[in-house]
């Protein structure tokens, strides 16, 4: 099969994608971030990316896992893929246990997302499970960082529906660029269960219809802001909790709080070489160190009257944070 190579880029890293032509039409949706005009960043190194098709080789594991080698690459595989990453070379080699393309929601883009991730952490770029959205003037940007569960989505549509403009629903990319923060996308779509989305009555004409496999509805984001890739600026992290409170409150979180909610929100803080662990960690408490971090206890109201709700969250964040 005739091989071509593809320049893609995350936001400012460029990406050098090697594969067959279906390979490379498929994955295209991984790496729109990065709009064609952007200047690539000159110190950043290129990241190269092999897709292959084969069989399958080890036992496929029960579900996503990342190991050692013997030279020392993490090799991430589930039951659809396979990656090595060296990250001496950033260098990695994905191999799909079937002739299938890559689609969004496929196994073999588990892999590659997390192998990505690997590969743009030694370049001080760390993923979080959290939303994004800035204030509505653009001036700053609040990161709402949990598990499935914990009210993160119902935090960030409500302020969606306050006027807040969105970066994304599920993760968010974070680095350190001299004394500020930048809160880097990379899929913006944002997925919402019926019952979710009863809620917010000024969300549903952005919606599509209910996805069967995914028993969710699309937001059309495009269709509520301009998209905004990244933001370089102010950032605030909350971290909701649900209650059975009238009225949602907040409270400033320790560095040690913040620190330990960080690991739980950003996963592969345990994996690799205790350096790169390290390296990992430093970056998760200088975040927590310079956000003015805070729990948000959130309450009923904020479902009843989600733009009410999101007035008084905005109010009580006293944007304190390096900028």
């Amino acid at each position: 099969m005739t091989r071509s190579t593809l320049e893609l880029r995350f936001h400012d890293v460029p990406v050098r994608v090697t594969g067959g032509t279906a390979e490379l039409e498929a994955l295209g949706w991984l790496l729109l971030t990065g709009k064609h005009g952007e200047r690539l960043d000159a110190t950043a190194r290129a990241i190269e990316l092999e897709l292959h098709s084969g069989p399958q080789g080890l036992p496929a594991p029960p579900a996503l896992r990342i190991d050692l080698d013997a030279r020392g690459r993490f090799v991430v595989r589930d039951a659809g893929a396979e990656a090595i990453v060296d990250l001496e070379t950033l260098r990695i080699e994905v191999r799909a246990f079937s002739e299938s393309v890559v689609t969004q929601r496929s196994s073999t883009a588990t892999v590659i997302t997390t192998a990505l991730q690997l590969a743009l952490r030694e370049q001080e770029t760390i993923r979080l499970h959290a939303g994004a959205v800035l204030l509505p003037d653009r001036s700053g940007a609040i990161v709402v960082a949990g598990d499935s569960g914990s009210g993160k989505t119902t935090t960030t549509l409500a302020l969606l529906e306050y006027g807040c403009v969105p970066m994304g629903d599920d993760q968010a990319f974070l680095r350190e660029r001299g004394d500020t923060w930048e809160v880097l996308t990379a899929e913006r779509s944002f997925r919402l269960t019926p019952e979710t989305l009863s809620a917010y009555p000024n969300l549903k004409r952005h919606c599509g219809e209910l996805v069967p496999e995914l028993g969710k509805h699309e937001l059309r984001v495009e269709e509520i802001a301009e998209s905004v890739e990244r933001f370089r600026g102010p950032v605030r992290l909350l971290f909701p909790r649900l209650t059975q409170s009238a009225e949602t409150s907040s409270r400033t979180m320790s560095t040690a709080e913040a620190i330990g909610e960080l690991m739980v929100a950003s996963p592969l803080v345990t994996v690799g070489a205790p350096e790169q662990i390290r390296r990992h960690v430093r970056l998760l408490r200088r975040l927590a160190e310079e956000t003015s971090p805070a729990w948000l206890d959130l309450a009923r109201d904020v479902l009843q009257q989600p733009r009410a709700g999101a007035a008084r969250i905005l109010g009580r964040l006293d944007w304190t944070a390096r900028s």
